[in-house]
């Protein structure tokens, strides 16, 4: 093989290789480049900002480039804005104490839509947002159901570390009209042992139809001893 033959051969070989080093594509959603969604959080628009919010999110750790962007829109004038920015935040790096205020303050939102996705991304979240449960507890006094509904949730997500909000879910599971009382139940199954002070009222519910089913999960989670004996009789 001549000399000029075996120099194409290795350029066609290089050339490629050298292209792909030098231009990297630029990650996506929907056909849309990252670079767009970042530039559409600061759009004059807000439904654009609130979609780009929550899309560079969805594209996960790849887009770590734009997060001095989402940090930037924490201080966005619309709630809803901050609160999927935290979220995308939280996807995208994996560091929950930068979304935490941010989330912490859309649970006192005027918006109940704000404060309902607050919570759902604070349950999102899971174990890592356990710094803002005192403010999920506070919030399980919100006038909106579906905020409530969202709240007890929320803690039941975060689990075993969500502690400090026992007492405030034994006040919503002991009433039987409130929205949420089943959730409530429900989330004190997921924390646990450490819900111990929360049997007496789980007792109670077992003789309520409707949460019936809940209330013995719960208990088996929380105090096995005492639900086996409850079997029993």
């Amino acid at each position: 093989m001549s000399r000029t033959v075996c120099w194409c051969l290795a350029l066609t070989v290089a050339l490629p290789a050298a292209g792909f080093a030098q231009k990297k594509k630029e990650p996506d959603y929907g056909g849309v480049p990252l670079s767009a969604w970042v530039k559409a959080l600061k759009s004059s628009d807000v439904r654009a900002r609130q979609d780009a919010a929550k899309t560079i999110g969805e594209i996960g750790p790849a887009a770590k480039t734009a997060a001095p962007a989402l940090v930037a829109a924490f201080k966005d004038k619309d709630g809803l804005v901050r609160v999927r920015v935290a979220n995308s935040h939280w996807k995208v790096t994996r560091d929950a104490k930068a979304a935490l205020p941010v989330l912490r303050e859309g649970l006192k939102d005027k918006e109940f839509e704000v404060r309902m996705e607050a919570a759902a991304v604070l349950g999102g979240i899971g174990p890592a947002a356990k710094d803002a449960v005192p403010a999920l507890a506070a919030a399980l006094k919100d006038k909106d159901v579906a905020v409530r509904l969202s709240v007890a949730a929320a803690i039941g997500k975060i689990g075993p570390s969500a502690t400090d909000a026992v007492p405030a879910l034994i006040a919503v599971a002991k009433d039987p009209q409130n929205a949420a009382c089943q959730p409530a139940i429900e989330a004190l199954g997921k924390i646990g042992p450490a819900a111990k002070s929360a049997v007496p009222v789980l007792l109670d519910a077992l003789k309520i139809e409707d949460f019936k089913r809940a209330a013995a999960e719960a208990l088996e989670a929380i105090d096995p001893a005492t639900a086996k004996t409850i079997g029993k009789e």
